[in-house]
Protein backbone atom coordinates (compact mmCIF):
# COMPACT_ATOMS: atom_id res chain seq x y z
CA UNK A 1 0.00 0.00 0.00
CA UNK A 2 1.56 3.10 -1.22
CA UNK A 3 0.44 6.74 0.16
CA UNK A 4 1.54 9.24 2.64
CA UNK A 5 1.81 9.49 6.26
CA UNK A 6 -1.73 9.44 7.43
CA UNK A 7 -3.31 8.60 4.38
CA UNK A 8 -5.14 5.60 5.38
CA UNK A 9 -2.72 2.31 5.21
CA UNK A 10 -3.43 0.93 8.27
CA UNK A 11 -7.55 1.78 7.97
CA UNK A 12 -7.30 -0.43 5.00
CA UNK A 13 -5.47 -3.06 6.70
CA UNK A 14 -8.19 -2.97 9.09
CA UNK A 15 -11.00 -3.67 6.82
CA UNK A 16 -9.59 -6.08 5.28
CA UNK A 17 -8.84 -8.16 8.34
CA UNK A 18 -12.09 -7.08 9.02
CA UNK A 19 -13.44 -8.89 5.87
CA UNK A 20 -11.22 -11.74 6.69
CA UNK A 21 -13.10 -11.89 10.34
CA UNK A 22 -9.98 -11.53 12.24
CA UNK A 23 -11.55 -10.87 15.51
CA UNK A 24 -7.85 -8.82 17.12
CA UNK A 25 -7.42 -5.14 16.98
CA UNK A 26 -5.26 -4.84 14.39
CA UNK A 27 -2.59 -1.90 14.67
CA UNK A 28 0.19 -0.80 12.70
CA UNK A 29 3.23 -2.61 13.63
CA UNK A 30 5.50 0.27 12.96
CA UNK A 31 7.95 -0.21 15.46
CA UNK A 32 7.80 -4.62 14.88
CA UNK A 33 7.81 -4.31 11.51
CA UNK A 34 5.25 -7.11 11.12
CA UNK A 35 1.79 -8.29 12.77
CA UNK A 36 0.18 -11.49 12.73
CA UNK A 37 -3.69 -12.30 12.42
CA UNK A 38 -5.62 -15.63 11.97
CA UNK A 39 -8.92 -15.48 10.76
CA UNK A 40 -10.52 -17.33 7.78
CA UNK A 41 -7.11 -16.61 6.35
CA UNK A 42 -3.61 -15.74 7.60
CA UNK A 43 -3.22 -12.29 7.46
CA UNK A 44 0.77 -11.20 7.55
CA UNK A 45 0.76 -6.83 8.00
CA UNK A 46 4.06 -5.01 7.54
CA UNK A 47 5.00 -1.88 8.55
CA UNK A 48 8.36 -0.82 6.61
CA UNK A 49 8.72 3.10 7.13
CA UNK A 50 11.27 2.62 9.63
CA UNK A 51 13.21 0.08 7.51
CA UNK A 52 16.79 1.08 6.80
CA UNK A 53 17.55 -1.87 4.97
CA UNK A 54 15.86 -3.91 2.47
CA UNK A 55 18.32 -6.88 3.70
CA UNK A 56 16.48 -6.13 6.98
CA UNK A 57 13.52 -7.85 6.02
CA UNK A 58 15.14 -11.23 5.40
CA UNK A 59 15.71 -11.73 9.35
CA UNK A 60 11.48 -11.57 9.45
CA UNK A 61 12.02 -14.50 7.34
CA UNK A 62 9.80 -12.19 5.06
CA UNK A 63 9.59 -14.85 2.27
CA UNK A 64 7.82 -17.27 3.67
CA UNK A 65 5.13 -14.48 4.13
CA UNK A 66 4.77 -12.50 1.16
CA UNK A 67 5.25 -16.00 -0.98
CA UNK A 68 3.19 -18.06 1.52
CA UNK A 69 -0.41 -19.29 1.98
CA UNK A 70 -2.00 -16.05 3.42
CA UNK A 71 -2.64 -12.20 2.78
CA UNK A 72 0.27 -10.13 3.05
CA UNK A 73 -0.35 -6.78 3.65
CA UNK A 74 2.65 -4.05 3.14
CA UNK A 75 2.72 -0.46 4.03
CA UNK A 76 5.94 1.43 2.43
CA UNK A 77 6.70 -1.14 -0.22
CA UNK A 78 8.83 0.97 -2.24
CA UNK A 79 11.08 0.55 0.92
CA UNK A 80 11.35 -3.30 -0.70
CA UNK A 81 13.79 -2.13 -3.21
CA UNK A 82 14.30 -5.44 -5.33
CA UNK A 83 12.71 -7.66 -2.79
CA UNK A 84 9.17 -6.17 -3.56
CA UNK A 85 7.46 -8.98 -5.53
CA UNK A 86 7.29 -8.73 -9.44
CA UNK A 87 3.66 -9.56 -9.41
CA UNK A 88 1.08 -7.86 -6.73
CA UNK A 89 -2.10 -5.72 -6.12
CA UNK A 90 -0.82 -2.47 -5.75
CA UNK A 91 -3.17 0.14 -3.71
CA UNK A 92 -2.39 3.73 -3.47
CA UNK A 93 -4.27 5.72 -1.38
CA UNK A 94 -4.60 9.79 -1.66
CA UNK A 95 -5.83 12.34 0.68
CA UNK A 96 -8.53 14.43 -1.02
CA UNK A 97 -8.39 18.82 -0.64
CA UNK A 98 -6.08 17.56 2.92
CA UNK A 99 -10.29 16.26 4.01
CA UNK A 100 -9.64 14.12 7.24
CA UNK A 101 -12.42 11.53 6.03
CA UNK A 102 -11.89 11.73 1.71
CA UNK A 103 -9.33 9.70 -0.13
CA UNK A 104 -8.95 8.66 -3.56
CA UNK A 105 -8.00 4.66 -3.54
CA UNK A 106 -6.33 2.99 -6.51
CA UNK A 107 -5.99 -0.77 -7.11
CA UNK A 108 -3.76 -1.92 -9.73
CA UNK A 109 -2.60 -5.24 -10.67
CA UNK A 110 0.73 -6.02 -11.00
CA UNK A 111 1.64 -8.79 -13.40
CA UNK A 112 -0.47 -11.24 -15.21
CA UNK A 113 -0.82 -13.35 -11.55
CA UNK A 114 -3.53 -10.30 -10.67
CA UNK A 115 -5.22 -9.32 -14.21
CA UNK A 116 -7.50 -11.93 -13.09
CA UNK A 117 -8.90 -9.72 -10.32
CA UNK A 118 -9.19 -6.80 -12.82
CA UNK A 119 -12.56 -6.98 -13.46
CA UNK A 120 -13.89 -7.76 -10.53
CA UNK A 121 -11.88 -5.11 -9.06
CA UNK A 122 -13.67 -2.83 -11.96
CA UNK A 123 -16.97 -3.95 -11.12
CA UNK A 124 -16.49 -3.33 -7.31
CA UNK A 125 -15.29 0.27 -7.98
CA UNK A 126 -18.35 0.90 -10.15
CA UNK A 127 -20.49 0.48 -7.46
CA UNK A 128 -18.68 2.86 -5.00
CA UNK A 129 -20.90 6.15 -4.27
Amino acid sequence: MYGDLGSGKTTISKGIAKGACVEATVTSPTFILMNQYIGKCKIYHFDIYRLSDPDELYDLGFEEYIYGDGIALVEWPEKMGDLLPQEYLKVTLEKVDNDKYKRTVRISPIGKKYDRYKEALLRYESTCP
